[in-house]
């Protein structure tokens, strides 16, 4: 260590015997040596270091240098250096022929994981864990790969959980499905679906065999296509529209549904809104009931309020309202019209000697035969037992009795034949005249008797019009005619 305050001067011979050269020639400013600097002399390296004396001694102008001698410690530097740069050339040679071994058993696993993969996509959970479990190491030798594959396990495990719990809801639903199905094609209803533009999605059975169009031809076609008066597709399309504009749940209607064949069947339909409230795929499910055994069983209540169940003709009630219409249609135009009331001759006797069955067979040949002379306009009616009416719009007296006598004259030229036994019959039929004959209905069908009751008494199958007879004698009844 030295201990001066200039180099020039008072350092250059001292250091003499340390370097081939004064300490003045390398550095001239000694400010330089702050912070060490390493010098070759003689063979020997030297670390020379300056430190001011105000660091020691406050107000002390001059400066220590401090220098030792590193060349041992640089040896042993070097020699480290080059042992470490030999050890890391032998690593990486040894790494150079490691590396294409490690990479290729890497990729081989990684390759053989990328392969097992594609089996838990298909549902192969099983396989998918042997081929992974042939690749799993000991704990000991373990890395990141298998923890692919353990992730990868585990995967396999929850998937084939969530598909069997998928695959059960499926079957669930499709149990569901196949019920829903099995209802809509039971039921004796029709069940179509149609989207907000009146186009059929869906049909079930039941609307095919209505209808006369398969399924699948009934799909695209417009609903309102099915609805045989033209006239009333506005109002049905009128009907489905309000469930969208007016947000009407449901509508109902009641129209003729025409088939493929051009027969109709009554329907009353019920229309709801599936889903959607704005969108065009908002559909509608129409719920078809067909009424034609309904309105077949009106028909029926409305025929057997007006008709003779035995003979299919007019009854009393329909025949005096028809009477009724036409008495006032002949008061007001002064056309003449006539009544005819029939009663049959030897009806209790066959009634009583074959049977009812006889007398109602009989019943019906009269009506038939009625029936059959009788012209579009006139009215023909059982009015209850044995007795008949006919009644003869814009027909006189000649006319009415024409009509009288040609009957009894069928009836005296086809006898009744009836289990093997043969009846002669005949009629008692009396005439009156609309309106010349009474002043009402009522009086119209009184005189039409009297007269009625005037030709048995004049020995039955006979005829007479309404004149002005004298009463009827008390004992003289039609049971004992």
């Amino acid at each position: 260590m030295v201990l001066r305050s200039h180099i020039h001067d008072q350092l250059a011979i001292p250091l003499q015997t340390i370097f081939s050269q004064p300490l003045s020639a390398h550095y001239p400013d000694p400010a330089d040596l702050d912070g060490g600097r390493l010098l070759q002399s003689r063979g020997t390296s030297f670390e020379v270091q300056r430190f001011p004396l105000a660091e020691f001694i406050p107000a002390e102008p001059g400066f220590i240098l401090f220098i030792s001698d590193v060349t041992e410690r640089l040896t042993e530097i070097g020699r480290a250096t080059r042992q470490g740069l030999i050890t890391a050339a032998g690593a990486l040679a040894v790494g150079e022929l490691l590396l294409p071994y490690l990479v290729r058993v890497l990729i081989g696993r990684l390759r053989w994981f990328t392969q097992t993969l594609p089996l838990l996509a298909q549902g192969e959970h099983r396989a998918a864990r042997e081929r992974l479990a042939v690749q799993q190491k000991a704990a000991s030798f373990r890395d990141e790969i298998d923890l692919l594959y353990d992730t990868a396990l585990t995967l396999s495990h929850q998937l084939e959980e969530a598909s069997q719990a998928l695959s059960a809801k499926n079957q669930e639903l499709a149990e569901e499905r196949d019920l829903m199905q099995g209802v809509l094609d039971a039921a004796q209803v029709l069940v179509v679906t149609q989207n907000r533009h009146g186009i059929i999605q869906m049909a079930n059975k039941f609307a095919a065999q209505i209808t006369g169009f398969a399924t699948v031809k009934l799909q695209g076609r417009r609903f309102v296509d099915l609805i045989a008066d033209v006239e009333a597709h506005q109002e049905v399309l009128s009907k489905l529209d309000d469930l969208y504009a007016r947000g009407q749940r449901r509508a109902d209607h009641e129209h003729d549904l025409v088939g493929r064949d051009g027969t109709r069947h009554p329907v009353m339909w019920v229309h709801t809104r599936l889903r959607g409230e704005h969108t065009d795929d908002a559909a509608v499910v129409s719920v078809g009931l067909d009424v034609s055994e309904r309105v077949q069983a009106e028909s029926r209540m409305r025929w057997l309020a007006n008709h003779d169940t035995l003979t299919g003709l007019c009854n009393r009630h329909r025949f005096l309202e028809d009477l009724t219409r036409t008495y006032d249609e002949v008061a007001r135009t002064r056309v003449t019209g006539a009544l005819l009331l029939f009663d049959l001759d030897h009806f209790k006797e066959i009634n009583d000697t074959s049977g009812h069955a006889a007398g109602d067979a009989l019943l019906r040949m009269i009506g038939e035969e009625l029936n059959f002379r009788a012209r579009k306009s006139d009215v023909v009616a059982r009015l209850g037992g044995d007795e008949f009416a006919v009644l003869l719009p814009n027909t006189d007296a000649s006319g009415a009795e024409t009509f009288a006598h040609q009957f009894n004259k069928r009836l005296a030229e086809a006898p009744f034949v009836y289990a093997n036994k043969s009846y002669r019959i005949g009629a008692s039929i009396g005439i009156a005249l609309l309106p010349h004959h009474g002043s009402g209905v009522e009086e119209i069908m009184a005189n039409a008797d009297h007269a009625m009751y005037e030709a048995k008494r004049a020995g039955r199958g006979r005829t007479r019009v309404f004149v002005d007879y004298p009463p009827r004698s008390e004992n003289v009844s039609k049971q004992s005619l």
